[in-house]
């Protein structure tokens, strides 16, 4: 059965990211299980590590070589990974993000940022930034694909929160307006496009308000579960605090 938990005010504040606010979008019971009562995660694995490999390897530039990068962060990967690490890598060096960035100047990787948003510090970090005039760019690398989407309608069915904090953190600094673009890489038809929104000082406010609603109602719940296949396979909670697939919600 699902277990009863505690009323926001008995729990510190977390730290808050937008992969934690994404998950409380997701299931509510699985975001408080790990963010709030602190449940381990699962060990991240398959694509992960090849992620984390690509971005470094972007980073590092010319020469980097996304496989072997990959063998020092997982030593267990395989030759497929490897080979997927190194297409992804060379699928980036072609694609419009690419070039986008390579006419801009003082291009900063990895750049962190923090908000404060509802009572809690939401904190990330621009994969690539750069100033086009007073327009601050912010470039996202995702190694996936587009899954039989746009790269907007990718952007828009599962990034939304994200693009949000990048372009209200951009704006905060003080830039006249954030550009964000995506990027993925997972296949050629993905790497040739691009999908790129514009946020103006004048919207703020109204992107501040937005994202502190969504970091309050984490806070103050309620946490509902919300069951899948994909969801509870990898939750810390599930056969401790929650019965998963098993509730009665996730059968109607």
């Amino acid at each position: 059965p699902l277990r009863t938990m505690g009323q926001a005010d008995e729990w510190v504040v977390p730290s808050l990211s937008y992969s934690s606010l994404d998950l409380f979008e997701r299931c509510g019971y699985r975001f408080h299980a790990q963010r709030m009562l602190g449940l381990p995660s699962a060990q991240a694995g398959g694509a992960a590590p090849v992620g984390k490999a690509v971005h470094e390897a972007i980073e590092l530039g010319a020469n980097s070589d996304a496989g072997a990068l990959l063998l020092q962060i997982e030593p267990a990967a395989t030759v497929t990974e490897q080979t997927e690490a190194r297409a992804a890598l060379e699928r980036w060096n072609t694609s419009p993000l690419q070039a986008r960035f390579a006419a801009l100047v003082d291009v900063r990787h990895e750049q962190p940022f923090l908000l404060l948003l509802g009572g809690a510090t939401v904190t990330g970090a621009f994969d690539l930034s750069a100033r086009d005039g007073d327009c601050l760019v912010i470039g996202d690398i995702k190694v996936g694909g587009l899954k039989g989407q746009t790269p907007d309608e990718r952007r828009d069915h599962g990034y939304t929160i994200q693009e949000e904090l990048y372009a209200l953190a951009g704006l905060e600094a003080g830039h006249a307006s954030v550009e964000v673009a995506y990027q993925w890489i997972g296949d050629d038809l993905a790497a040739s496009q691009l999908a790129t929104r514009v946020f103006e000082a004048s919207q703020r406010e109204q992107l501040r308000a937005g994202l502190e609603a969504r970091v309050q109602a984490a806070l103050t719940g309620p946490w509902r579960p919300t069951p899948s296949k994909l969801m509870c396979e990898s939750c810390p909670a599930l056969g401790l605090l929650c019965a998963g697939t098993d509730l009665p919600s996730a059968h109607g």
